[in-house]
């Protein structure tokens, strides 16, 4: 690894708790998606938490770093690559935290047919159904405003939300 890319991989473990990748082997995973397109990637950082999410966009920011959010990946247009830093939040948060009356809290990295699973388990839908839903995530689905089949009936995920904690 040049040591430019060892700096860096210092500087961001020194604020997240989460994984930073910045070896080429780490890096090529994030170098394609989708698409047809590659564009590798100057740091990958997987969080733990929406702590370690801000102290990364914090680092970039600071630095004039482009960040790039990732899902899973699945993009047919490129949307989640570029030379700065990847965030994938689809290694560590991945839970469903609370169920209600007419919502559910997730994190991100919840991958869309877990949740439309959870959710069918109470009679319930998210209404959004990507072609891909078995490998989609959440966190994926909000950046790119996925619909789906159903998009007549319930519209885009964006019309689906309640909040979002960034």
């Amino acid at each position: 690894m040049d040591p430019e890319r060892k700096r860096i991989e210092e500087d961001l473990r020194g604020v997240v708790a989460g994984d930073v990748l910045c070896d080429d082997v780490g890096r090529s995973l994030y170098a394609t998606d989708g698409s047809l397109f590659e564009a590798w990637p100057l740091a990958v950082v997987r969080p733990r938490s929406t702590e370690d999410v801000a102290a990364t966009v914090r680092w970039a920011a600071e630095r004039g770093v482009a960040v790039h959010a990732r899902g899973a990946g699945t993009s047919l247009c490129g949307g989640s690559l570029g030379g700065g830093v990847v965030i994938d939040c689809g290694r560590f948060m991945r839970r469903i935290i609370h169920t209600g009356a007419d919502t559910v809290r997730v994190q991100p990295g919840v991958v869309a047919a877990r949740l439309e699973d959870h959710l069918g388990r109470m009679q319930r839908t998210l209404g959004v159904d990507p072609a891909n839903a078995v490998a989609t995530t959440v966190g994926g689905m909000i950046g790119r405003d996925t619909s789906g089949s159903r998009f007549l009936r319930h519209g885009a995920v964006r019309g689906r939300l309640a909040a979002v904690e960034v």
